[in-house]
């Protein structure tokens, strides 16, 4: 069927519907933009305008505003969210506030309701494989900027995503399914997904299960000009998930639930551009209007494949009982998740193959990743949440085992492997990492209006590894040596907060965290370990409802100093870890909406963040002076809605979204490779039909067609000479049409 006969047909079904409906006329419907917003960054349930921190809170309405399904689209939302995108979910860095992850591990820890997931290790590679869940069933995400380390541990310096899913209903059936079709420019196939879930409470009152079950299709739009073939980067999302709520008692709470994920991909996502003769050689800056698409700018060539895997299973068990003096919470985590990624690197190793073998060859690279974590975690807090003494205490421990194998390998040019070559080089990383952490935090409310508080928290982890390599041709050095490292770490915070209305407040607070740091690659005249880097949050902030709750702001300003910032470098040809001087991000994030009356709302969202190194980092990866990676100084998002009566008991609305992302380099400035990604601004359209049963919505994103990058780097051969840029486009225009029931 062809695609766009399908697509324009199902829009003008819905159009005529909508039509229809709206000639009844009916009074609107009133969604107040100032409802409460209850959030649990603090470990305990509180107003969104009682939290002294920044916090971004995208909900369930947001996700499904534009179909949302992945942190790219998500961080259109959030201003001071940055995602730079290897083109498929799962292949990201996440940066908050300008905190880019210039190791392997990660700056921005991820937590799913009660637990975190991923690795703390500078060996699983967090970093560069951000765990990004497919939105369904899902509550809300809250986006805590700024270190966490008191409350969440390690490897939250730039901030915290935390993943709430919705809990099972005790009192209420339901039933949920939906699906949309959608068409993507420049590729041939039509996407979808579907999407069902369901709540039963087995025992009124007593026992609830509830289950839910989406997944999506992506067609391609990268054609491969070396051999024709078309839409190559295409992918597949599934997420399922089941929970178990026993109300025993009152006082005694247990639920247990299990989360299956899984993204596999037939490409990247990345595109070429070429770079001009004279910027070929030698280490001249590439100015930003040198680079040239291939082809119609999406377009790559490659003679391999490029394939992604990520599965992940999490399973946890959480117990929460109200023991009368205090509020108890325990919470138990597993979580196993394997990751594979598979690319041509033909222009980057196939140089060596002629010197050994006299003719010409084929590269690849391809690495495995593993990771088992179990985590546990026991806190007390106050009972009484309305007391002026409010306190929390606990204690957390983790163990993780991760495998991390990277594999070069020598093909013929009919892609069977090269007698005695192959593979050309081999890597093995197995490693543990243990922490043990106890916790606290406490605050004092004068006169219902002044609150001041603090929090404290001391860890300790250890980590062991095995640095395992081979060489059919003797380019790596054949080894099996082991490491291990250990250190202790103190976190804190402080906060104040003025209440200046019932739902206004102005906040200060100072804040620290930290990223574990780990055994080194174990080679003459570089460091047995790297120690972890620090971060200090200074930050001043004002949240409010107002206008009789029609609008609402948060804004905040902050300053955070880096030390001892943890780099990949380079030494004599050999990548290992090292600690680097310091850096320093100041910034100012707003977040406002407003309601004029029942029908028409905005909200915006803007940051301006400038991060720069302080000191020179070693291994030429950048100088004083030189702005952070991957960050804009400016970003910004501006969405109106209008809702209107359609007759009986439907209400319309069309939302339009404009967001700005300013250019960012792809590495330090001054580091010899770096490039300029240029600013872009993307439009989005949603209109919507909806019931109390049936949500009926067309949605365009990207509207313009605009060609902006998510992300770039430059390739270079094995000599260091260069070859190209890989880059990473926004998704082209999408038109959608998504339909959704619930019962």
């Amino acid at each position: 069927m062809n695609k766009a006969f399908f697509l324009t047909g199902s829009i003008v079904a819905l159009a005529v519907a909508t039509s229809a409906q709206a000639q009844e006329g009916v009074d609107p419907t009133d969604r107040a933009v100032g409802g409460e917003i209850v959030v649990t960054a603090q470990k305990r349930e509180q107003r969104l305008t009682d939290v002294p921190s920044a916090i971004s809170v995208v909900g369930a309405e947001d996700l499904e505003q534009f179909q949302a399904a992945s942190l790219t689209d998500i961080a259109a939302k959030v201003p001071g969210l940055q995602v730079d995108s290897g083109g498929t979910p799962g292949q990201a860095t996440v940066t908050l506030r300008g905190i880019a992850a210039l190791g392997a591990s990660t700056t921005v820890g991820t937590y799913i309701d009660e637990a975190p997931i991923g690795s703390s290790s500078i060996y699983a590679r967090s970093g560069q494989f951000a765990a990004d869940l497919l939105p369904y069933d899902l509550e809300r995400i809250e986006i805590l900027k700024g270190p966490q380390g008191t409350l969440y541990g390690a490897s939250s310096i730039g901030g915290l995503l935390k993943y709430v899913t919705r809990d099972p209903d005790l009192n209420r059936s339901e039933y949920r399914a939906g699906g949309d079709v959608f068409d993507i420019a420049s590729s041939g196939d039509l996407g979808y997904s579907g999407r069902v879930g369901v709540n039963l409470p087995v025992v009124e009152g007593k026992l609830a299960l509830r289950a839910s079950y989406s997944y999506r299709a992506t067609p391609g739009f990268v054609d491969n000009v070396s051999n024709g073939d078309r839409d190559i980067n295409d992918y597949s999302q599934q997420s399922a998930r089941v929970a178990a709520l026993w109300q025993a008692s009152p006082d005694f709470s247990l639920e247990f639930a299990g989360l299956w994920q899984k993204v596999k991909a037939d490409g990247y996502g990345e595109t070429r551009l070429l770079i001009p003769e004279p910027y070929l050689s030698g280490t001249a800056p590439i100015p930003p209007g040198a680079l040239q698409p291939l082809g119609d700018g999406r377009s790559t060539s490659v003679t391999l494949p490029s394939l992604f895997e990520n599965e992940l299973l999490y399973l946890t068990a959480t117990a929460k009982a109200d023991l009368g003096f205090a509020d108890f919470v325990s919470a138990t985590s597993y979580s196993d998740s394997r990751t594979y990624q598979y690319g041509d690197f033909t222009d980057v190793y196939g140089p060596l193959i002629p010197l050994l073998t006299g003719g010409p060859g084929l590269s690849a690279f391809y690495i495995t990743l593993d990771l088992q974590k179990f985590t546990q975690e026991f806190r007390f807090s106050t009972a009484d949440g309305g007391a002026p003494f409010q306190w929390l205490i606990g204690g957390f421990y983790t163990h993780e085992k991760s495998g991390n194998q990277q594999v070069v390998t020598a093909q013929n040019l009919d892609r069977s492997p090269i007698a005695g070559l192959d593979p050309l080089a081999t890597a093995g990383l197995p490693s543990t990492y243990d922490e043990y952490a106890v916790f606290g935090q406490a605050s004092y409310t004068f006169a219902d209006v002044f609150e001041i508080g603090g929090g404290l928290r001391w860890a300790r982890n250890e980590q062991d590894f095995r640095q395992i390599s081979d060489s059919a041709a003797g380019l790596v050095p054949t080894a099996d040596d082991p490491g291990s490292s250990s250190e202790e770490v103190v976190t804190w915070s402080g906060f104040a907060r003025y209440a200046i209305a019932p739902r206004a407040s102005l906040y200060a607070r100072v804040a620290t965290g930290y990223r574990p740091g780990g055994p080194n690659v174990i080679l003459p005249n570089i460091p047995t370990s790297v120690g972890s880097d620090r971060l200090t949050n200074y930050e001043l902030g004002v949240k409010a409802d107002i206008l009789d709750n029609r609008a609402s702001i948060e804004a905040s300003v902050f300053q955070m100093d880096w030390t001892d910032i943890q780099l990949s470098v380079s030494t004599g040809g050999v990548s290992h870890f090292d600690n680097a001087g310091s850096a320093r991000a100041r910034g100012v994030e707003i977040g406002a909406s407003i309601r004029p009356d029942d029908r028409f709302s905005v909200g915006l969202n803007a940051a301006y963040t400038h991060a720069k190194l302080l000191d020179d980092a070693p291994g030429g990866n950048g100088l004083a002076g030189d702005r952070l990676p991957a960050v804009p100084k400016f970003s910004a998002s501006i969405t109106p809605q209008y809702d209107f009566p359609l007759g009986g008991d439907w209400t319309g609305s069309i939302a339009t979204s404009m967001r700005f992302v300013g250019d960012r380099y792809s590495a330090t400035p001054s580091s010899a490779n770096a490039i300029k990604l240029p600013d872009y601004t993307a439009f989005d359209l949603s209109l919507r039909a909806s019931n109390e049963r049936w949500t009926a919505q067309i949605y365009v994103r990207n509207l313009t067609d605009n060609r902006g990058l998510l992300s770039g780097a430059v390739s270079t051969s094995a000599f260091g000479t260069r070859n190209y840029v890989t880059a990473v486009p926004i998704q082209p225009r999408t038109i959608g049409l998504a339909v959704d029931f619930k019962y």
